[in-house]
């Protein structure tokens, strides 16, 4: 009905994804985005489709540009960040995660944390982890990462003690 319409394109291109013709779906979701190239829907479902085609540098380059049309935008930092990281890019995730307002929120700290510690850089990594902690305190994850970095530094008792304390909140 609207075939120049971005936003119908779009949804379009969802509904081929969750049908798993992800071959029409993507190329529904290019053509919304000739139309509206700040659509950011388009952009972070091409995102999501090239994950599950296994294209990491494109997921990468379409979350890049949702960062650049809204620099802010938690999902597609925390995403591209962890994206980064598994792809043994610990210092791009860093870098693009330390300037952000959101860096200082519990799970982007474990982020950061999970990055430093992928350096084996144990004082950056606690500190984070830590902070997530203080944060959020009643959430596993900053005392996981606690426990990590206490194992890398081969103290078994603190490791396990924070794993213990992880696991009642559980």
């Amino acid at each position: 009905v609207a075939p120049q319409e971005a936003r119908a394109l779009n949804l379009l291109g969802t509904i081929r994804a969750s049908q798993g013709k992800l071959d029409a779906a993507e190329t529904l979701f290019a053509r919304a985005l000739r139309l509206e190239p700040q659509l950011i829907g388009a952009h972070m479902n091409l995102a999501y489709l090239y994950l599950l085609k296994g294209a990491p540098e494109k997921t990468i380059t379409e979350l890049k540009a949702v960062l650049t049309l809204a620099p802010n935008h938690p999902e597609a930092l925390y995403k591209l960040a962890r994206l980064l990281l598994s792809q043994d890019r610990a210092d791009d995730c860093i870098n693009l995660v330390e300037p952000s307002p959101l860096a200082q929120s519990p799970a982007f700290l474990v982020l950061l944390g999970d990055a430093y510690l992928g350096k084996a850089d144990a004082e950056r990594a606690e500190a984070n982890f830590q902070l997530a902690h203080n944060r959020q305190a009643d959430a596993p994850d900053g005392l996981l990462g606690l426990a990590q970095v206490a194992a890398l530094r081969g103290d078994g008792k603190t490791a396990a003690l924070y794993l213990s304390r992880a696991k009642a909140l559980l």
